[in-house]
């Protein structure tokens, strides 16, 4: 196609023109795009770097949280609540046994079931020194089970020698099997 005949001036600005609409298809067309683009990877991978990092800081904490899983695991029977039952029942004569205390166990009544634990509870007497409650009453604070102490009484006996007698109303709690 042949341009008129045009003066100088308007050629120059014909041409500036065109430049400046050249230019500006190349930014809008060529460039603009390019340059999103860019900027979507650029977030793209910070969002991965970030993603990675935390993956590797999980990665690191995991054997901590598979200790504490352990240190709590022991708390998460996988016994029925009779076997649960006799088992602790088991555990208080012996602790009562090492503490050297004579111990009076009385189960109450039979282990009730909730939606996600059961629970039973036992009467027990002990008599010995201070130093022999307090002991036993560590060792039994420190057993890998859930257990809750509702009621304690502690009272002198009359025979001297330091001797208490302590009378204890413990309820053990048994949480619902761990899924496997």
């Amino acid at each position: 196609m042949k341009l008129p005949s045009l003066r100088a001036n308007e050629r120059r600005l014909f041409v500036i023109v065109a430049v400046i609409l050249g230019v500006w298809a190349l930014l809008s067309w060529g460039i603009q795009p390019l340059w999103n683009r860019v900027a979507d990877l650029r977030l793209e991978a910070e969002s991965k770097t970030e993603r990675l990092a935390a993956l590797t800081r999980l990665m690191q904490e995991a054997p901590a949280v598979d200790q504490e899983f352990q240190a709590v695991a022991s708390y998460l029977s996988q016994e029925d609540g009779k076997q649960a039952h006799q088992a602790f029942l088991t555990e208080l004569e012996t602790l009562s046994r090492d503490s050297g205390l004579q111990l009076s166990l009385k189960p109450k009544a039979a282990a009730k079931s909730e939606t996600n634990q059961s629970k039973f509870e036992v009467e027990l007497e002990v008599q010995g020194s201070q130093a022999q409650l307090l002991q036993f009453l560590d060792a039994l604070l420190a057993l890998p089970r859930l257990i809750a102490i509702d009621r304690m009484r502690i009272a002198s006996m009359p025979s001297g020698q330091q001797a208490v007698r302590a009378s204890l109303v413990i309820q053990g709690i048994i949480p619902s099997k761990v899924p496997q």
